[in-house]
């Protein structure tokens, strides 16, 4: 709770609402899970990217085959270092796979995780790296070298992941020793294997491992290690049997000698989670009965005369199952034989046989799962059964107390809205202005939310001058210097994930998961630009001649920059241009939209604590007509970063005219085309364009509101399109509001026409004319318009799209670029020829193919026509922040 002061600043502040008491320290108790958005994933594989040669540790005469790994090495964009994107598993001289960066790299996992919307990850290590079969010493060196890399990851990343330890079974005091290790670390648990060379889990020698795994409450997690049974037998070698029906038995196996054993009876505190849902157990549960039925002697021999149907009901306090079964089906035979709260969302993470790229899918959408389980069941299973099995409490209350928290305060906001004050100096400073304050409102309610200060351009000017002071002396900080509080900001906001991402998505309404994701891209932006200037390259050239002349390019700080964001992704875009802004020199005066305020307002708080000195960053809030004007306008702001409408564009070209030297980077929206061919893979493509459209409510720049689809598709495309938005985007769940009544009443506008010039409602219709409950507007699909419709030619900024058809590639490429903006496509196709032809002849800043919304920060960002003027985003964004002068020096006088 560390950003509990500025929260509470929020409804003490006394300068516009009159209210002078403070919310009752109760809303930051630890308060009872929610859980709506929130996803652990409990079945994810990681392993460290290198391994020391571990033949060297192996004093036996055996010929051992260790596990090494072999990264493929390619240069960095800086080519300062090198970094890995691939590692190559081999078991002695042998290529087991090749794994890809999310296997390693929690960075990627992170990203990949946003991506598919899960908030945790529990990390396992990969079982071929169990090395039972090896010596105990170098064996327990390696179980050392894993639990050491799963705890340094769950250190680093403490609200993303956390780890089970894996220890050398072959030694069972060996084992013990290193799980109170892993216990030290902070790992949750230990994943084991089904069997530990021909011994299985109910063997008597086991105890000492059962008891400590007791008494330390350490989760024990069963998986099986398929690539020895091709080894042992060669019937598992053909048809990736192993894989698909030997890891199954041998998990049957095992829970089968747990459950007819006497373990649980002697160890009743035990806690297992099984692999691959049990493998093969509970389907054969009734043959298995029928077994006991006939010859109890021979199937319980240790239960004490507990048939295994009874024994199953026994030990629900002791088993429980990952959900990985790729079957609606089964997966409700399974909830009928085990109970629900006994399943546990796991996905195989990152492996082709998992359930991805959307881990818990089945779960959260499938209609056939819907029908056999109510939203508090598979909630249960998405993450609260984790939740107990693990002992998660204290991590995911950090998540829910804050989600709380929000609630709270924003009940209480009904008679005392949220306050919010500019930032000055590192000071919170009320507003001179007279108009008082804009009111902001709950997107999902429509109750009053918070007043924002209404600045002046006198409260504009003291911001700038504090900026101005500030200047000179930030200018002249060495970069080391500048690097480590750009980092340390990212930090902070990274520790306080939790605060950010549950206010982003109450004051702009977007879904939790994808406010999350927005905050870790905040974090991203301040580590990008940390490290840049430390790498930076310059130009040096020769001029030769009777008196050779160096000439080398020099840069230097514009000076006071104004950096004006919008609504859509306020704390993503604000830190977009922060971070480079103060990375290469420059003091910064943002004015972030009115409409969504909270996050700016925290970060202030980041940036006292810091440590960025006074002036250098500076936060007024207010109108764009009135702070935003004064600020654009100001003489001694020598820079405009601006991300908005193309109106308000305009009008700061034409205010700034007359100062030329003014730094411009105008970022303006864009109505971007979706093109889908006719080779394409409809169970990729149509996902693909609908996450395009419908991300956030289709409240990005980026989304693609125009999808032209070639003829011999086209029918296909709009059933299944249709279906899958229908399915996969609903209100209150994957979809959360539009931003405002205003953009409301703007989009239904633009919907009535559709409706006037006869437009097919395929999906979705006219919302109603006064919303109740907040700005909900469900998902539109339009099809029948002409191109020449404003509907299809004007940024809506909503979740709607409009559907049309094209014949040849050459239309294809016409339609796109029929459209006054340019800032972005995606292009559907097989083939790559296509995908560079079509690509390089689209008027769009950002093209995607087969894919969207993949940034790398150095490429450039911006768009072509009326998207805007400047690009940014690494050597880009020192063009805005810096200027350039070449200086010439006679290699002698």
């Amino acid at each position: 709770m560390q950003l509990q002061e500025p929260l509470m600043k929020l409804t003490a502040c006394p300068c516009m609402s009159g209210h002078t008491d403070k919310p009752s320290t109760s809303y930051f108790e630890r308060a009872a899970p929610s859980g709506k958005g929130f996803r652990i994933d409990m079945h994810t594989h990681i392993m460290p990217p290198s391994l020391p040669d571990m033949s060297q540790f192996d004093d036996s005469s055996d010929d051992n085959e260790w596990i090494n790994l072999r990264p493929h090495e390619l240069y960095s964009s800086s080519k300062s270092n090198k970094e890995s994107k691939k590692v190559d598993m081999y078991i002695g001289k042998r290529l087991f796979r090749t794994v890809e960066a999310n296997c390693f790299d929690p960075e990627t996992r992170i990203k990949e995780m946003n991506a598919s919307g899960v908030s945790v990850q529990v990390l396992s290590t990969i079982p071929v790296l169990f090395s039972y079969d090896k010596p105990i010493k170098p064996a327990s060196i390696l179980a050392r070298l894993l639990n050491d890399h799963i705890s340094s990851v769950c250190r680093d990343h403490p609200n993303r992941f956390v780890g089970l330890a894996t220890v050398p079974l072959q030694d069972v005091p060996a084992a013990v020793e290193e799980l109170k290790r892993a216990k030290g670390l902070g790992l949750r648990g230990v994943e084991i294997g089904t069997e530990v060379n021909g011994r299985e889990l109910d063997d008597l020698d086991m105890d000492p491992f059962w008891a400590a795994c007791e008494e330390l409450d350490m989760a024990v997690f069963v998986h099986p290690l398929g690539y020895e049974l091709a080894k042992e037998n060669k019937r598992w070698s053909r048809y990736w049997s192993a894989w698909l029906i030997g890891m199954p038995s041998e998990t049957a196996l095992a829970l089968h000698a747990i459950i007819s054993s006497a373990v649980l009876v002697r160890h009743p505190k035990l806690r297992f989670c099984f692999a691959h849902a049990g493998g093969a157990y509970l389907p054969l549960l009734g043959r298995i009965q029928h077994g006991y039925d006939c010859r109890p002697d021979l199937v319980a021999y240790k239960s004490e005369g507990v048939s295994p149907t009874q024994q199953v009901a026994l030990a629900q306090r002791n088993i429980w199952i990952d959900s990985l079964v790729h079957d609606p089906d089964l997966l409700a035979y399974i909830c009928k034989k085990i109970g629900p709260e006994r399943v546990l969302m796991g996905s195989d993470y990152p492996f082709p046989l998992g359930e991805v790229p959307l881990p818990g899918q089945m779960i959260s959408t499938d209609e056939r799962v819907r029908e056999f389980l109510s939203e508090e069941k598979r909630e249960g299973m998405l993450w609260g059964n984790t939740v107990e099995f693990l002992g998660l409490h204290d991590m995911v209350s950090g998540w829910e107390q804050w989600t709380q928290a929000a609630e709270a305060v924003i009940k209480t906001a009904s008679n005392k809205p949220l306050c919010l004050q500019n930032f000055v100096n590192n000071q919170f400073r009320q507003v001179c202005s007279p108009a008082g304050s804009v009111e902001c409102f709950d997107p999902r309610t429509g109750r009053l939310l918070a007043h924002v200060p209404s600045s002046s351009p006198a409260d504009v000017e003291q911001a700038v001058d504090a900026a101005a002071v500030a200047f000179p002396s930030w200018s002249r900080t060495p970069r080391h210097e500048r690097a480590r509080l750009l980092q340390r900001m990212a930090d902070l906001i990274h520790e306080n994930k939790d605060v950010f991402a549950v206010w982003e998505s109450i004051d702009q309404g977007k879904t939790l998961a994808r406010a999350a994701a927005e905050v870790d891209r905040a974090v991203t932006n301040f580590t990008y630009f940390s490290r840049f200037i430390l790498h930076e390259e310059g130009v040096v050239r020769y001029v030769d001649g009777e008196s050779p002349v160096m000439a080398y390019e020099h840069r230097s700080p514009v000076g006071v920059f104004g950096l004006i964001t919008p609504w859509n992704m306020p704390l993503y875009l604000l830190t977009w241009k922060l971070a480079p802004c103060l990375a290469f020199g420059c003091t910064a005066v943002a004015k972030p939209s009115e409409v969504t305020s909270v996050t700016a307002f925290l970060l202030c708080e980041i940036v006292r604590r810091a440590g960025v000195p006074p002036g250098v960053v500076n936060m007024v809030f207010g109108k764009g007509a009135v702070a935003g004007s004064a600020l654009v306008n100001s003489p001694r702001v020598r820079g405009v970063s601006f991300t908005g409408g193309l109106a308000t564009g305009i009008r700061i070209r034409q205010d700034t005219a007359a100062d030329v030297g003014k730094h411009m980077s105008l970022e303006l929206g864009g109505k971007n085309p979706t093109l889908v061919f006719g080779d394409v893979d409809m169970g990729k493509a149509v996902p693909l364009a609908a996450r395009a459209a419908f991300e956030n409510s289709g409240q990005i720049c980026l989304c693609g509101s125009r999808i032209y689809v070639h003829r011999s598709r086209y029918e296909e495309f709009l059933a299944d399109f249709v279906g899958y938005v229908e399915k996969h985007y609903r209100c209150g769940e994957t979809l959360g509001p539009v931003v405002s009544r205003e953009h409301y009443s703007k989009i239904r506008a633009y919907l009535s026409l559709a409706e006037s010039e006869s437009a097919t409602f395929s999906l979705g219709s006219v919302p109603e004319r006064d919303p109740r409950g907040g700005y909900w507007i469900p998902p539109v699909v339009l099809t029948g318009l002409t191109q020449a419709s404003a509907v299809v030619q004007e940024e809506m900024f909503g979740p709607v799209v409009t559907v049309s058809a094209f014949d040849t590639e050459e239309e294809a490429v016409a339609l796109a670029n029929d459209n006054a903006n340019g800032l972005a496509a995606v292009v559907m196709t097989n083939d790559v020829s296509r995908m560079r032809r079509v690509g390089e002849q689209i008027d769009a800043g950002l093209v995607w193919a087969n894919c969207w919304l993949v940034r790398e920060l150095g490429t450039s960002f911006g768009g072509m026509k009326a998207s805007g003027v400047g690009r940014e985003g690494g050597l880009q964004s020192r063009d805005v922040f810096t200027n350039l002068r070449t200086v010439h020096v006679p290699l002698s006088w």
